[in-house]
């Protein structure tokens, strides 16, 4: 590894001596691993799980972030790539709680259908479906 001045006076420049992907492991006063962050030669940055680890948050330029949560990578959601894309909960009792102090907001539209167990607001009326 070198370490050189890098484009700017901001920067320091940290250059690997043998292969195309790089990494700066952090220890701590104990000598035990805390972080690497991680880039390689294919676009991606960000840090591993462990020092040269599998992924942990993964990034590419202008790209979506992933995190991985226990051995499985997931796109984190944000207003840029949500679109109008449906949103399922599956966390049972409480999967969707609504903070004090807070509301759930309803745009009025067209009819969609009749379907057991609906909440829709159409033609300015707030239209709650029951049964089964």
């Amino acid at each position: 590894m070198q370490i050189h001045a890098g484009n700017t006076a901001q920067n320091l420049k940290f250059q690997g001596t043998t292969g195309t992907d790089v990494g700066l492991s952090l220890y701590n006063a104990s000598n035990a691993w805390t972080c690497q962050l991680y880039g390689t030669s294919s676009g991606y940055y960000g840090f591993l799980n462990s020092n040269w680890g599998n992924w942990d948050m993964k990034k590419a330029p202008n790209g979506q972030l992933q995190l991985r949560i226990g051995s499985t990578d997931q796109t984190v959601y944000h207003t840029g790539n949500m679109g109008d894309n449906d949103v399922t909960f599956s966390g049972g009792a409480g999967a969707v709680t609504i903070s004090a102090n807070s509301d759930i907001r309803l745009t009025n539209g067209t009819w969609t259908g009749d379907h057991a167990g609906k909440i829709q607001h159409h033609s300015n009326i707030l239209y709650i479906q029951g049964g089964s």
